[in-house]
């Protein structure tokens, strides 16, 4: 038995820990299912986790060979899964209030016993959530004293709260530094589209802005690698900007794609390692998909299209990119070949 832990993004709204069992599940590939790509399977440089919709119900699969069944996930499935181990004993659970009100709770379940403790009172409509790289702590929006805004709060295993900001912005918590030491957190200033992020310090309770330039600021998909953060910036005006900023000197922001050159990005994905990543934009009604070995000075066009692009992964060794279009095509492309896989029926077709 394989035990893969995978944590879904929230964009999905779905979290999970997913335990694989032998894949001798039915061939789903000719039902009336539709599966959609999510993503690659951790640990695997072949392997493809898809989300089955169907019933109304969302349920992960799994395929490992191009042209191969695609084979449902056994394990624990539930609308707020275990966030990460918190501990080898102990999971960290969202669980859904007994009243059946759609609003949640922390509890801490004994892996082997199932037996459920109880953290938090919070009742949370959405529990935005983040475990620590510890693994001992979690920081979470909570309801506000006014019960309408949210704040931040630190919780440990305890169940020990520590509420870090008091003011009534509608903070939500983004991406933990490696080291424990902060939490990149965004606040929303009026509306939707004006969320700054800003570097939570527990050293001295500080908040710092990553871009201190006045006016809206639009910031998204955070991430931590080494001493930088990367993450995508937009302004009035100003398209979808790949940037990158120093966790230890505090700035300056360094904007790696001029959005004149590549379009506006509308997402990207950095290698486990750090030194490549991918990233996919829109320009002159095309969609494209970059490489980027982090080495060179400039990005490689992957993919140019009409179709739109609804999902681009890199594979955890940085050699191939998973990619889904619109008319529900999912293609595996060789970044050293420069060839891509259909992977619905396993025929290949070069790509630019």
């Amino acid at each position: 038995m394989l035990t893969v832990k995978y944590r879904l993004p929230a964009t999905t709204a779905l979290l999970s820990v997913i335990t694989l069992f032998c894949l001798s599940q039915p061939n789903l590939a000719q039902t009336a299912e539709s599966p959609d790509l999510f993503g690659w399977a951790p640990y695997h440089h072949n392997a493809l986790l898809f989300l089955i919709q169907a019933a109304g119900e969302i349920t992960p699969a799994y395929l490992e060979d191009p042209g191969g069944e695609l084979s449902k996930l056994n394990g624990p499935y539930v609308e707020f899964p275990p966030i990460l181990p918190s501990t080898k004993e102990k999971y960290l659970f969202w669980f859904q209030d007994s009243d059946h009100s759609n609003l949640y709770d922390l509890y801490l379940v004994d892996r082997k016993t199932r037996e459920k403790e109880r953290l938090t009172h919070e009742m949370l409509e959405t529990p935005y959530s983040l475990t620590s790289p510890s693994g001992n702590r979690l920081i979470y929006s909570s309801r506000a004293r006014d019960g309408v805004n949210l704040d931040l709060v630190l919780v440990n295993l305890k169940g020990e709260k520590t509420r870090l900001t008091e003011s009534s912005g509608k903070w939500r918590p983004h991406q933990w530094l490696p080291d424990d030491s902060g939490v990149i957190v965004s606040r929303q200033n009026g509306n939707a589209h004006n969320r700054p992020f800003f570097l939570y310090s527990f050293a001295d309770g500080s908040l710092v802005p990553v871009d201190s330039q006045p006016g809206e600021n639009w910031s998204r998909l955070p991430i931590v690698y080494d001493k930088l953060l990367y993450y995508i910036t937009e302004r009035p005006g100003q398209p979808g900007t790949l940037a990158v900023w120093d966790l230890v000197q505090r700035g300056p922001i360094r904007r790696l794609t001029d959005p004149g050159v590549v379009g506006r990005v509308t997402f990207y994905e950095l290698s486990q390692n750090g030194r490549q990543l991918i990233f996919s934009s829109v320009k002159d009604e095309h969609q494209y998909i970059y490489f980027w070995a982090l080495s060179q000075d400039k990005p490689r066009e992957v993919l140019s299209t009409r179709e739109p692009i609804k999902i681009a992964r890199l594979s955890p060794d940085g050699s191939k990119i998973a990619y889904e279009l619109g008319n529900k095509n999912v293609y595996v492309h060789d970044i050293n070949t420069h060839v891509a896989t259909l992977w619905r029926d396993g025929r290949s077709a070069s790509t630019k």
